[in-house]
């Protein structure tokens, strides 16, 4: 259930595990919402319980095929970052083995 108050509107998302792509059309909504035109946006707020890859603007949505590379989301493969301290371990293991083959 979507909350208004003077200039703000707080709307829930549920989201799926992995990554997810989350289009919205600010001018419905303001125009939705407070019966008004769309004119800019002030401020955003996402709260920490969210990762997010990038935020973007656009004037109209655009086709996959469209999109630079960086912006696609590939596959619907689980694409997840692993915590820097798991990779540090998995570094120190490999230069270890690797450093007694040369030997």
């Amino acid at each position: 259930m979507k909350k208004l108050s003077t200039f703000m509107v707080t709307m829930p998302f549920c989201m799926n595990e992995g990554w997810n792509q989350l289009n919205l059309n600010l001018a419905a909504i303001t125009s939705d919402s407070f019966k008004t035109t769309y004119v800019e946006t002030v401020r955003v707020q996402v709260h920490a319980n969210c990762r997010l890859r990038r935020i973007y603007f656009s004037d109209q949505q655009y086709k996959d095929d469209q999109l630079p590379n960086s912006y696609k989301l590939h596959g619907s493969k689980d694409v997840r970052e692993k915590p820097k301290s798991l990779l540090r371990k998995n570094s120190a293991v490999v230069d270890k083995y690797s450093a007694g083959d040369k030997l």
